[in-house]
């Protein structure tokens, strides 16, 4: 058995240090699991909440490749999409003079020339599904930054411009998708997205709180911190996603 010592000592003195409140440590080799341990606190205020080794985090961008990356691969790999696909090929309401020839593969590997960010969720109005439309439509006017595949700019609207192609495509939202298709096959019951209408009233005692949110007043804890993803219900292709 390894001996996990330093990084023990590593890990807790961080924490003294203040570079994080608490974490969780996991260190595995195949399926074997060698340390789980956790570290200092899940929540500070307005009640100090120790962290435990099943406690629950918002996963925030991993969102990107653990749920939206995935299963765009997975329907390239059945044959209903393609990396090289142009948006003018799939027709449709994704076309839009500018963005015609942003290729999935562009998406996936933010090349498609969108911003990073924009802060759509002021604007937004009506219900999740209203507000779900709206924004999609405005990443789809929003003018690009760069020509397709010609530079990197690590970008969270081209993954929401990437769930709605993937929602077109199978016909199911990418909370039910990826349950469905990757997680429960998989047997991960903890990993999965948190749909506001669908939370509901619980104890919050084994999620980490993610922010201090001047938008919302209040400390996040147990919902998606990004606000465009928290405006359209939850669930986005950019965040979302929780997990242990």
């Amino acid at each position: 058995m390894p001996n996990f010592s330093e990084i023990d000592h590593t890990m807790k003195e961080a924490i003294e240090e203040g570079v994080f409140p608490g974490a969780v440590l996991l260190a595995a080799k195949g399926e074997e699991v060698l340390n789980h341990q956790a570290y200092g606190l899940a929540s500070l205020v307005p009640v100090k909440g120790p962290m435990i080794p099943k406690t629950v985090f918002d996963l925030a961008s991993l969102t990107k490749p653990l749920a939206t990356a995935l299963a765009a691969m997975l329907q390239i790999a059945c044959g209903r999409l393609r990396l090289d696909e142009t948006i003018e090929e799939l027709g449709g309401s994704f076309v839009f003079p500018g963005k015609e020839k942003i290729t999935l593969r562009h998406l996936l590997a933010h090349t498609a020339g969108f911003p990073a960010w924009q802060p759509y969720y002021l604007e937004l109005d009506g219900s999740y599904a209203d507000r779900k439309w709206e924004i999609r439509q405005k990443v789809l006017r929003e003018p690009l930054q760069h020509r397709p595949g010609s530079q990197t700019l690590y970008s969270d609207l081209g993954f929401i411009f990437l769930d709605w192609i993937l929602e077109e495509v199978s016909g199911r939202d990418l909370h039910t998708w990826t349950r469905e298709h990757i997680y429960q096959p998989l047997g991960l019951g903890e990993l999965g997205f948190r749909p506001l209408k669908a939370a509901g009233p619980e104890k919050l005692d084994h999620y980490a709180a993610t922010e201090d949110c001047p938008w919302r007043k209040k400390i996040v804890c147990g919902e998606v911190h990004d606000e465009n993803t928290y405006a359209v219900g939850g669930v986005s292709g950019q965040a979302g996603l929780f997990g242990t």
